[in-house]
């Protein structure tokens, strides 16, 4: 309007994101589709659906980063309400519709059962829930595991969760090098936690 304030060009720095990135989003269900096939067997190659999780995780990682590189202080929480509306409301929805079958068709709860749905729902469960062992802790999960794949949506959160803090309350947050740093010490924790 004459006289008044210009409007601030994309002033929610998602907004952008479907204009600038609209094939990435093609290429991302393209990769989660590649994992529903490999976990069904459809795809024989053994390493598809790993190779599709680590390109859809670096894919998410890029976009919300390049996101965040826009994101002022003040949008932290139209950022965090996003996250909140297209991805915690469906998770925790699938989270109560597991655990609720589950206690149909097991009525005896064990007490792993109660810590499970401790880790799944603050979105630890990549930490805690497959030890000390890998096969007992599978066989213990809510319907003999059927919810062990919500360790990805864990990862994920845990990276929306904290990325934001430090890009935009760090005076140095969008350094390259401390990305570089928490790529380095995330390398080495996860290659610890393998070998265990």
């Amino acid at each position: 309007a004459a006289g008044g304030a210009a409007p601030r060009e994309h002033a929610n720095p998602e907004a952008a994101k479907v204009a600038d990135y609209a094939a990435f989003d093609v290429l991302r269900f393209v990769l989660a589709f590649t994992v529903l096939l490999s976990h069904t067997g459809v795809l024989t190659w053994t390493n598809a659906g790993n190779l599709a999780v680590q390109v859809f995780f670096a894919l998410s990682g890029w976009l919300i980063g390049s996101i965040l590189c826009r994101t002022g202080r003040g949008e932290l929480s139209r950022f965090y309400f996003n996250r909140a509306t297209r991805i915690w409301i469906p998770y925790f929805v699938t989270v109560c519709i597991l655990y609720a079958v589950s206690f149909v068709h097991q009525p005896s709860l064990s007490s792993r059962w109660h810590e499970f749905l401790i880790y799944d729902l603050t979105f630890t469960h990549n930490w805690f829930t497959l030890l000390p062992n890998v096969h007992l802790a599978l066989s213990q999960m809510p319907l003999n595991g059927t919810g062990n794949h919500f360790w990805s949506i864990a990862v994920e959160e845990q990276f929306y969760l904290c990325a934001p803090l430090l890009m935009t309350l760090l005076p140095f947050g969008r350094s390259v090098y401390l990305w570089l740093a928490v790529a380095v010490v995330a390398w080495e924790v996860v290659s610890a936690l393998i070998e265990r």
